[in-house]
């Protein structure tokens, strides 16, 4: 999961002012382990390789990113998740993945402002728009990987997911 989420980091998107837009996989991982926590883990470790290795989000920004993208990312895609598994399954996956990295690109838009280095309504307007499309992408892949794991490999996902237990009784 750990290299998966590296290679969609790396499809970076320019932002204007300075910064750039990427998927982010936190409700992804937070979602199939059952752990917001989980994608804390991931994410720091996929962002520390990336710092180190490639000078990517670098290590400066390590606490930031971790914080935007494991936190409120894995936090927000697993809590969206869990609130709304009830409308169905792919509807909240969707947007619990959405949501985790609309939000965690508004949080890091305004921590740019006040560290002076980005304009606040310019900069989240910016950041908003282009999670908001970057968003959708993430969530269509989130969804199609769990389903198709659910797919291929009921027995890897949690009962809150997989769809065994129903289909058991059916």
């Amino acid at each position: 999961m750990a290299a998966g989420i590296f290679a969609i980091q790396a499809m970076n998107v320019p932002i204007p002012w300075g910064t750039s837009g990427h998927m982010v996989g936190a409700a992804l991982i937070a979602i199939i382990f059952v752990s917001p926590w989980a994608a804390v883990l991931v994410l720091s470790i996929v962002l520390i390789l990336q710092g180190l290795i490639y000078g990517d989000g670098g290590i400066t920004a390590l606490g930031a990113n971790i914080v935007n993208m494991g936190l409120i990312g894995g936090f927000v895609g697993f809590y969206g998740y869990k609130f709304l598994k009830g409308i169905g399954k792919v509807p909240a996956i969707f947007i619990a993945a959405w949501a985790a990295t609309f939000l965690a690109s508004i949080v890091c838009a305004i921590e740019l402002s006040i560290a002076g280095t980005f304009p606040l309504v310019a900069g989240v307007t910016s950041m908003a728009l282009y999670h908001a499309v970057i968003g959708v992408i993430e969530a269509v892949i989130t969804v199609v990987v769990i389903m198709g794991i659910g797919r291929a490999r009921p027995d890897l996902l949690p009962d809150w997911v997989s769809s065994r237990k129903q289909e058991a009784v059916e």
